[in-house]
């Protein structure tokens, strides 16, 4: 139940690219998922969890609650770029493969 966190930021960045008009060599790590500055619209940003939710579970058997008290926070929320939010799908795949231990 491990994933890399660099190429989970590359198939955020691929996902973001393919939901919006925005090159994937325009996005980078510190992209916002959510704000002003965001490249994805709420809708998009939800097909985005929801593509991910399935890839994380049939390509490395990690489930992610997108919709989780932490994920969703406001003062830490993981949707503030991309890079925290594979952050917090690494340390997730961590603690699920720590808990089947």
């Amino acid at each position: 139940m491990t994933i890399s966190r660099k190429n989970l930021i590359e198939k955020i960045k691929a996902e973001i690219a393919d939901l919006s008009d925005v090159a994937a060599g325009n996005i980078t790590q510190d992209t916002a998922l959510i704000g002003d500055d965001a490249p994805i619209d709420s809708g998009a940003l939800v097909e985005l969890m929801l593509s991910l939710e399935e890839y994380l579970d049939e390509e490395h058997g990690i489930d992610f609650d997108w919709t989780s008290d932490q994920t969703l926070s406001s003062s830490r929320s993981a949707y503030r770029s991309i890079a925290t939010l594979a952050d917090v799908i690494v340390k997730s795949a961590q603690n699920q493969s720590e808990a089947a231990q």
